[in-house]
């Protein structure tokens, strides 16, 4: 596998598999805006010449310890044969250099099960996101109430606080209802 770097040459294709990955909730801004400020940092990830999938990370400053995982996916007719897993691995010896600590993601537990699966295997921690709060905002905005964080040390540190990792959820989910 070849993981090619997003830039304004191959921005559109990004932005294609993207649409067809996560066809509720991409965001081409995204992806231009990773161009312009180096973050989200993003990759189209190739086999034999050929897109298979993305990947990426993004930083917030909110909490500067983690890494997130910026729109991970596998188009259908390479899944289940362990390209997923292999660019998540890659991604997190990409990240092992990063300043940060953890790696992090959150995604919905039903729609993306293979997904939680795969952090499951790799040693990611799950939690459910049960802040009520956030809950009863999300649902009258339609938004479903079956996300879950995912982390995963990238060094010899503390457990991660998931506590913590609910003000980004909330956070970026706003942000995708209003882009």
């Amino acid at each position: 596998m070849v993981f090619v770097k997003v830039d304004k040459n191959n921005c559109e294709l990004d932005i294609k598999l993207q649409a067809e990955l996560f066809p509720v909730e991409h965001s081409p801004k995204q992806v231009y805006e990773g161009i312009e400020t180096g973050n989200p940092v993003n990759y189209i990830v190739y086999l034999k010449g050929m897109p298979i999938g993305i990947t990426g990370y993004y930083f917030d400053e909110k909490l500067p310890d983690h890494v997130f995982i910026n729109w991970f996916g596998v188009l259908k007719e390479y899944r289940g044969k362990g390209y997923g897993s292999r660019i998540i691995k890659w991604l997190i010896n990409k990240c092992k250099s990063l300043p940060v600590k953890y790696i992090t993601t959150y995604t919905d537990k039903l729609v993306n099960a293979e997904s939680v699966g795969l952090y499951k295997k790799l040693g990611f921690s799950v939690l459910d996101y049960d802040n009520s709060e956030d809950i009863a905002k999300y649902t009258q905005m339609g938004i479903k109430d079956n996300y879950v964080a995912c982390c995963k040390k990238l060094k010899e540190c503390e457990d991660i606080e998931f506590q913590k990792l609910y003000l980004k959820i909330s956070d970026d989910l706003l942000e995708m209802e209003n882009d």
